[in-house]
């Protein structure tokens, strides 16, 4: 069932939603340890452009926030709800962090299908391997996933259409997390992907906030590093050379 919380409701009359009052919609995410979170956005930039939903639930129940016709007190509740010890599931989190932390909520526990995906292919085979929701849903559960909608929300914005998109983002995570667990522990990776989850929230702070970066201290790394790999790439060459003089 596809929830939506909003203050404007004379606007998202639906038949393929319901429209609950926040403290009704919090009961149906109470219960969950295991959260799917995503969010809407006006566009990329999380300083210039709004946030327009945040999205919550799991296979059987999706809520869609309203952002800005929710109150302050809600906001506080939700802010309070993404910082508990639930466990998050997202797709390419760094994005939706970025803006949650604009706004002062920090999720503490998080698990990224798209960071668990990276891990299980590195790369291979090179341009043959999308990593993408959609293209995850379709690999692990045979299901087409409709991303059309995406680029339309920068224009049209809220509507019925985009309510349903969204909550479609936040059904099927914990169906494709249970897949890559099988291939992640198989593979020895789960540790590996726990250090990935935790780095996220430090890269997100870096993107936002930045890093100090010691200009000069850094450049003269550079020139060290460009020399070891000049005296590295002499070394190889007269290894090849002598190499092919023993092995014609």
């Amino acid at each position: 069932m596809i929830i939506l919380v909003s203050n404007e409701q004379s606007l998202f009359k639906s038949n393929k939603y319901v429209v609950q009052p926040f403290e009704e919609a919090m009961k149906v995410l109470l219960p969950l340890s295991v959260v799917q979170l995503d969010t809407e956005t006006e566009g990329l930039d999380c300083f210039t452009k709004k946030l327009l939903t945040i999205q919550l639930g799991n296979k059987e129940n999706q809520v869609v926030f309203d952002w800005h016709s929710i109150t302050n007190d809600e906001i506080a509740v939700l802010k309070e709800y993404l910082e508990s010890n639930r466990v998050f599931l997202g797709w390419s989190l760094l994005f939706d962090l970025r803006f949650l932390y604009v706004h002062n909520i920090y999720p503490n526990n998080l698990w990224d299908g798209m960071l668990a995906e990276k891990l299980l292919w590195l790369g291979y085979p090179a341009g043959m391997r999308e990593m993408s929701l959609k293209a995850a849903a379709k690999h692990y559960l045979n299901y087409d996933l409709d991303k059309s909608v995406r680029g339309k929300i920068i224009n049209v914005g809220l509507t019925e259409e985009v309510v349903v998109y969204a909550a479609g983002d936040v059904m099927h995570l914990e169906d494709i997390k249970k897949e890559q667990d099988k291939e992640l522990d198989r593979k020895g990776l789960q540790k590996a992907l726990w250090f990935e989850n935790e780095f996220l929230k430090c890269l997100t702070y870096i993107e936002i906030c930045g890093v100090k970066l010691d200009v000069p201290r850094w450049q003269r790394k550079m020139e060290s590093d460009y020399k070891r790999m000049v005296l590295a790439e002499e070394q190889l060459n007269k290894f090849v050379v002598k190499w092919c003089i023993k092995h014609p």
